[in-house]
């Protein structure tokens, strides 16, 4: 059975990494592409050969699958409207604005029986694979604290998100455009931490500046229920993007 992938938002993500994977995969035939950009709807119907669609309930009665591409602030709406039409869902992440978001998102799938899954990609590599079992092996011992660091340099794609103009508001906003960028890239980081700690409570969170940026290193500190800590850093002045990931055990310490 060939699974027809309806995708909606025809930005970078989309472009450079659904519509592709997808479109290698042997059980996958992405057949249409929707963006409210009706220049970016065309362009990615072009370059992948694909029928473009005049709006989110074309692509729905289309697909068996939609890939949602979007802004956060889209993904509930889109997200349930397509499993009540019979879709499942791939979201991009972050899953939701709020915990109320995605419980609505997760209360439609169970209720159409649809499955809904959010795109937090670094759970399936290789690496971090590896670092569960040397955890569920015991080879690193208990778990005392994790350190998860993401240096972010100016040549990153998402950090341009701080230069443009176009967005709404004025200089006040700049704290809003930096939330709304650490979030993004920030989700990646709470969902590797939350899967070696499990359900984890903030303890502590700083933004700082540096003699070349006004918002330089961003810093948050959780804790589980048996004590072990968790340490998020941003370093959105960094010379290189990367991603450093530590579990620190007793017995051991794994570095990816």
């Amino acid at each position: 059975m060939t699974i027809k992938v309806g995708v909606l938002g025809a930005g970078n993500i989309a472009t450079s990494r659904h519509i592709p994977a997808f479109q290698r995969h042997e059980d996958t035939r992405v057949v249409t592409v929707y963006d409210r950009n009706d220049d970016r709807t065309d362009t990615a119907a072009s370059e992948y050969d694909l029928r473009p669609a005049d709006g989110p309930d074309a692509v729905y009665q289309q697909s068996d699958l939609v890939a949602i591409c979007t802004p956060p602030a889209t993904h509930r709406e889109l997200a349930t409207d397509a499993m009540r039409a019979g879709c499942h869902v791939l979201c991009e992440k972050p899953m939701a604005m709020t915990e109320q978001e995605a419980e609505d998102m997760i209360s439609v799938s169970e209720a159409e029986d649809r499955v809904l899954s959010v795109v937090h990609s670094f759970l399936y590599k290789k690496s971090i694979r590896e670092v569960d079992q040397l955890i569920d092996s015991g080879e690193l011992g208990t778990v005392l604290r994790t350190y998860m660091l993401k240096p972010e340099s100016d040549e990153k794609r998402a950090k341009e998100y701080l230069m443009r103009t176009d967005l709404p508001g004025d200089e006040a906003n700049k704290q809003w455009k930096l939330y709304r960028l650490f979030w993004d890239e920030a989700a990646h980081l709470m969902y590797l931490t939350r899967n070696v700690l499990g359900d984890i409570t903030l303890s502590r969170a700083t933004v700082d500046s540096s003699p070349v940026a006004e918002y330089a290193t961003i810093r948050a500190n959780f804790s589980n229920d048996a004590g072990a800590e968790g340490n998020v850093v941003m370093l959105l002045d960094a010379p290189i993007s990367e991603w450093w990931f530590v579990v620190v055990g007793d017995q051991g310490i794994a570095l990816v």
